[in-house]
């Protein structure tokens, strides 16, 4: 019998038009098999994917263990694979977002516990830091030894140009010397070649090393120290203010991070973006479509429904254009228990009535706890 100290991830990246880059992510998905994805929403309006995955967890979270953990490893190598074929600079959809993986958030099931969680998220932080720059280091080795190659046969080529051949000796000339020489002899001989193939100076340098895996990354929730929320982060980065018009968001953010990370470098990669990881008890997702193309006026209902404009406690909204003529006022449910979705119809549905706008059913983009915890189940009951 299966042990009923479960962990749930949603993976949230900021894709779903290009068909090959997901097919790629859930394929690294299956090498984990211990670490079902048990749902998927796609919108691709939002361009954007969301993925649940479930997987057990260890009984004592703050202990070391001999066994990996499936659910963290799942995870890393989905996370590994989005950044390998997505690029962020040509991201564009009616969602906001921060990064090619946008959003990773884990939620206890069963009997886990919150700490256990907490531990599982701080877990990917740390392997994300260590294997995607474990992975930048085998790369930048690569790139030295190209360009160590290049440079010992460029500078053998000038030393046929001197016809001093014979006396060369790799050993008593350094790279920079080397570097200076074959500037030096081919501008004399008036041979020309790509300022690529010769060397970089350290500025280049350290573009070239940015614009590899390794991403700033946030905690939030129960897995940060102090128990930042994810609202709180992303307003600092200006997440709910669209950066195009009609209302869409392209492209990525500035170099400079106006947070710093908790894991990973100070310094933006803008094909990357950054990842925010957090831990927190359930959250329920309810979207409930506006017949409208009234963007202020569903602005002015979410902020009504949200516990932060004086409405529903525990729940977030924004209004997010959803094709043509429809506006969806987007809730997080922090407490599904108290204000579920049926309570945020009604309300949607009130306001939406002063406004004289129509109203049409809403969503759950994902499973309850209760139904995730039974798809999982019954995935290992097939395959017994």
């Amino acid at each position: 019998m299966l042990k009923s100290i479960l962990g749930c991830c949603k993976l949230y990246i900021s894709e779903s038009r290009n068909k090959s880059a997901l097919e790629s992510i859930e394929r690294a998905s299956k090498l984990f098999p211990n670490a079902p994805i048990v749902n998927k929403f796609e919108d691709v309006v939002y361009n954007r994917v969301g993925y649940t995955l479930v997987s057990e967890l260890h009984p004592n979270p703050a202990l070391p263990s001999s066994e990996p953990c499936h659910l963290i490893s799942a995870v890393l190598a989905m996370v590994k694979a989005a950044f390998e074929t997505i690029d962020f600079e040509l991201h564009s959809g009616t969602h906001p977002r921060l990064g090619v993986v946008d959003h990773i958030c884990f939620h206890p099931l069963a009997d886990a516990s919150l700490d256990h969680a907490a531990e599982t998220a701080r877990c990917l932080a740390t392997d994300m830091g260590s294997s995607l720059k474990g992975k930048v280091l085998s790369r930048c080795l690569l790139f030295f030894l190209w360009n160590y190659a290049a440079l010992v046969a460029f500078t053998q080529l000038a030393f046929v140009f001197k016809g001093e051949l014979a006396s060369f000796e790799l050993s008593s000339i350094s790279l920079l010397s080397m570097t200076n020489f074959i500037i030096t002899t081919l501008s004399t001989n008036k041979v020309t070649m790509e300022p690529s193939l010769v060397g970089y100076h350290d500025s280049e340098f350290n573009i070239m090393i940015i614009k590899f895996l390794v991403v700033p990354t946030y905690l939030y929730g129960a897995a940060h120290e102090e128990g930042r929320t994810l609202d709180s982060i992303r307003r600092t980065f200006g997440y709910f203010k669209p950066n195009s018009s009609e209302n869409q968001w392209i492209g990525s953010q500035e170099y400079s991070l106006p947070l710093k990370p908790d894991n990973g470098p100070a310094q933006l990669n803008p094909a990357k973006g950054v990842v925010v990881i957090g831990a927190t008890n359930w959250v329920d997702n309810y979207n409930v479509p506006l017949l409208s193309s009234d963007i202020s006026a569903v602005r002015r209902i979410a902020k009504r429904i949200s516990g932060r404009g004086g409405g529903l406690p525990s729940v977030q909204a924004m209004a997010l254009a959803h094709g043509d003529d429809v506006i969806e006022v987007a809730c997080n449910l922090l407490d599904p228990k108290k204000v579920n979705g049926e309570i945020v119809q009604q309300e949607v549905e009130r306001l939406a009535k002063e406004e004289g706008i129509s109203v049409g059913r809403g969503y759950f983009t994902d499973f309850s706890q209760e139904e995730i915890i039974q798809s999982y189940l019954k995935l290992f009951e097939e395959r017994i």
